[in-house]
């Protein structure tokens, strides 16, 4: 398989679609850190279906840190698996937001590191091709 194939704790085989790097702070010039925090976070379900428009499930990974502090970065990507979560679908997809500090990290590296973490069967989504 090439870069772009990760497997999840249960064995499964996920392709990734896409990927989206932007600032933690994005679009904010300057303000109380708590503030932005509290709004990004509650934006990035939305923010994540407006890059990754369509049928997916969405998993936002823990934001770590103190409520006046956030990471610098935020990583988005999505997921197709060709096996569905019930046996009527065609297939599962999941997009997932995850946190980063800095961009020292080749994305199959990033991705793989953390894969292993999400429990695709509770947050991906079934489709039909």
């Amino acid at each position: 398989m090439d870069e772009r194939w990760f497997q999840t704790s249960s064995g499964r085989h996920v392709h990734l679609t896409g990927v989206h790097i932007r600032s933690f702070d994005h679009g904010y010039l300057e303000g109380r850190a708590d503030l932005i925090r509290k709004q990004v976070l509650a934006r990035l379900p939305d923010d994540a279906v407006r890059y990754f428009p369509g049928h997916a499930g969405i998993y936002v990974s823990h934001c770590e840190g103190a409520d006046d502090a956030y990471p610098r970065m935020v990583v988005i990507c999505e997921f197709h698996c060709s096996k569905p979560i019930e046996d009527d679908a065609d297939c599962s997809t999941l997009i997932v937001v995850w946190f980063a500090d800095n961009l020292n990290f080749t994305i199959p590296e990033f991705i793989s590191a953390r894969i292993e973490n999400i429990e695709w069967e509770q947050y991906a989504v079934d489709g039909w091709y």
